[in-house]
Protein backbone atom coordinates (compact mmCIF):
# COMPACT_ATOMS: atom_id res chain seq x y z
CA UNK A 1 0.00 0.00 0.00
CA UNK A 2 1.29 3.17 -0.87
CA UNK A 3 0.29 6.94 -0.50
CA UNK A 4 -0.93 9.47 1.76
CA UNK A 5 -3.96 8.83 4.13
CA UNK A 6 -5.73 10.73 6.48
CA UNK A 7 -6.85 9.28 10.36
CA UNK A 8 -10.69 9.01 10.36
CA UNK A 9 -11.75 7.79 13.41
CA UNK A 10 -9.43 6.83 16.82
CA UNK A 11 -11.76 4.43 19.45
CA UNK A 12 -10.79 2.19 21.54
CA UNK A 13 -7.18 1.32 20.04
CA UNK A 14 -8.70 0.84 16.60
CA UNK A 15 -7.41 4.02 14.07
CA UNK A 16 -9.78 3.97 10.67
CA UNK A 17 -7.85 5.90 8.11
CA UNK A 18 -9.19 6.84 4.06
CA UNK A 19 -7.33 7.57 1.43
CA UNK A 20 -5.98 11.57 0.82
CA UNK A 21 -7.11 13.16 -1.68
CA UNK A 22 -6.21 16.87 -2.89
CA UNK A 23 -8.41 19.67 -1.39
CA UNK A 24 -9.51 17.03 0.98
CA UNK A 25 -9.98 13.82 1.82
CA UNK A 26 -12.62 10.91 1.41
CA UNK A 27 -15.37 10.45 4.16
CA UNK A 28 -14.78 7.15 4.57
CA UNK A 29 -18.69 6.45 4.15
CA UNK A 30 -17.75 2.80 1.77
CA UNK A 31 -15.98 -0.29 2.93
CA UNK A 32 -13.30 0.02 0.67
CA UNK A 33 -11.99 3.56 1.58
CA UNK A 34 -12.10 3.38 5.62
CA UNK A 35 -9.25 0.91 6.77
CA UNK A 36 -8.30 0.02 9.87
CA UNK A 37 -4.77 0.12 10.80
CA UNK A 38 -2.14 -0.39 13.74
CA UNK A 39 0.25 1.95 15.54
CA UNK A 40 2.92 0.01 16.43
CA UNK A 41 5.85 2.81 16.78
CA UNK A 42 3.43 4.75 18.42
CA UNK A 43 3.10 7.84 16.49
CA UNK A 44 1.44 10.38 18.04
CA UNK A 45 -2.17 10.53 15.79
CA UNK A 46 -5.06 12.66 15.65
CA UNK A 47 -7.93 12.95 13.62
CA UNK A 48 -7.27 14.40 10.49
CA UNK A 49 -3.42 13.64 10.61
CA UNK A 50 -1.67 12.21 7.34
CA UNK A 51 0.28 9.19 7.74
CA UNK A 52 2.04 6.39 5.11
CA UNK A 53 0.66 3.03 5.91
CA UNK A 54 2.19 -0.42 5.22
CA UNK A 55 2.95 -3.45 6.27
CA UNK A 56 6.22 -4.89 8.19
CA UNK A 57 9.34 -5.61 6.44
CA UNK A 58 9.85 -9.14 6.79
CA UNK A 59 6.39 -9.83 5.90
CA UNK A 60 6.49 -7.90 2.79
CA UNK A 61 9.71 -9.97 1.78
CA UNK A 62 7.94 -13.24 2.77
CA UNK A 63 5.26 -12.11 0.45
CA UNK A 64 8.01 -11.19 -2.50
CA UNK A 65 9.13 -14.38 -2.02
CA UNK A 66 6.32 -16.35 -2.27
CA UNK A 67 5.06 -14.43 -5.16
CA UNK A 68 8.31 -15.75 -6.69
CA UNK A 69 8.64 -19.15 -5.85
CA UNK A 70 5.02 -20.35 -6.28
CA UNK A 71 4.33 -19.82 -9.75
CA UNK A 72 7.83 -21.35 -10.45
CA UNK A 73 7.33 -24.33 -8.49
CA UNK A 74 4.00 -24.82 -10.23
CA UNK A 75 5.58 -24.56 -13.05
CA UNK A 76 8.01 -27.44 -12.66
CA UNK A 77 5.14 -29.42 -11.64
CA UNK A 78 3.43 -28.90 -14.74
CA UNK A 79 6.60 -30.57 -16.84
CA UNK A 80 6.71 -33.27 -14.13
CA UNK A 81 3.49 -34.10 -14.42
CA UNK A 82 2.82 -33.96 -18.05
CA UNK A 83 3.91 -37.46 -18.60
CA UNK A 84 1.17 -38.36 -16.29
CA UNK A 85 -1.58 -36.44 -18.24
CA UNK A 86 -0.21 -37.49 -21.55
CA UNK A 87 -0.84 -41.35 -20.08
CA UNK A 88 -4.50 -40.82 -18.24
CA UNK A 89 -6.02 -38.99 -21.51
CA UNK A 90 -4.15 -41.27 -24.05
CA UNK A 91 -2.78 -38.24 -25.87
CA UNK A 92 0.85 -38.46 -27.94
CA UNK A 93 3.87 -37.18 -26.24
CA UNK A 94 5.91 -34.21 -27.32
CA UNK A 95 8.32 -31.91 -25.65
CA UNK A 96 6.83 -29.00 -27.01
CA UNK A 97 3.61 -30.10 -25.14
CA UNK A 98 5.32 -30.27 -22.01
CA UNK A 99 6.63 -27.03 -22.48
CA UNK A 100 3.08 -25.48 -23.20
CA UNK A 101 1.64 -27.56 -20.57
CA UNK A 102 4.63 -26.15 -18.13
CA UNK A 103 3.96 -22.84 -19.56
CA UNK A 104 0.28 -22.69 -19.20
CA UNK A 105 0.46 -23.74 -15.41
CA UNK A 106 3.01 -20.57 -14.54
CA UNK A 107 0.48 -18.53 -16.35
CA UNK A 108 -2.07 -19.61 -14.17
CA UNK A 109 -0.15 -19.29 -10.67
CA UNK A 110 0.61 -15.67 -11.91
CA UNK A 111 -2.94 -15.02 -12.19
CA UNK A 112 -3.32 -16.18 -8.83
CA UNK A 113 -0.62 -14.39 -7.38
CA UNK A 114 -1.95 -11.19 -9.34
CA UNK A 115 -5.76 -11.83 -8.00
CA UNK A 116 -4.41 -12.68 -4.30
CA UNK A 117 -2.46 -9.76 -4.23
CA UNK A 118 -5.11 -6.98 -5.43
CA UNK A 119 -7.71 -7.77 -3.96
CA UNK A 120 -8.94 -5.14 -1.60
CA UNK A 121 -9.93 -7.40 1.27
CA UNK A 122 -6.53 -7.65 3.59
CA UNK A 123 -5.90 -10.75 6.11
CA UNK A 124 -2.97 -8.77 7.71
CA UNK A 125 -3.89 -5.31 9.43
CA UNK A 126 -1.61 -2.69 7.94
CA UNK A 127 0.21 -0.11 10.03
CA UNK A 128 1.41 3.04 10.53
CA UNK A 129 5.04 3.32 8.72
CA UNK A 130 4.92 7.28 9.31
CA UNK A 131 3.70 10.67 9.47
CA UNK A 132 3.54 12.66 6.23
Amino acid sequence: MKGVFVVTEISEGRIMVSPYQEGGFSTGKTVLSRIEVMNPKHFNVEKGTKVSIGFSKGLENVQGICSLVFPVLCCALGIFLYPKAVSVFGMEYSEIARFIFGAVMFLCAFAVVIKLTRCSYTVITPQITGLC
